[in-house]
């Protein structure tokens, strides 16, 4: 889900990802929705971390040693990030394209 935007006065890129200490899966406690940017100018960084949902996602991280998503932990995540890929911007919460048009809005002053 990565996609390049632009704000009023400058431009960046928005994407979906997860951050953790562990072997956790993907799940809708830990996605998040972040755009990074920088004005067309040069001087400012604008950088947006949001929390987003997927309803088809774990709701939570919680992942125990017989889960199956663990024999080939990395192959799980290439899989989920693929399928991730290929989700419409309407079957997240918030709406992607909403938070996409939050980001356009933004002009640093």
């Amino acid at each position: 889900q990565v996609k390049y935007l632009d704000f009023k006065n400058g431009n960046g890129v928005r994407y979906l990802t997860q951050f953790a200490q562990g072997i956790v899966p993907i799940s809708s406690y830990e996605l998040i929705y972040t755009f990074q940017g920088l004005t067309a100018d040069g001087k400012f960084y604008v950088a947006a971390v949001l929390p987003v949902a997927h309803p088809e996602l774990p709701a939570t991280d919680q992942i125990s040693a017989d889960d199956p998503r663990l024999a080939d932990f990395q192959a799980y995540v290439a899989d989920t990030t693929a399928w991730l890929q290929g989700q419409p911007a309407a079957a997240f919460t918030p709406d992607l394209a909403a938070l996409d048009a939050l980001i356009a809005s933004i002009e640093v002053k």
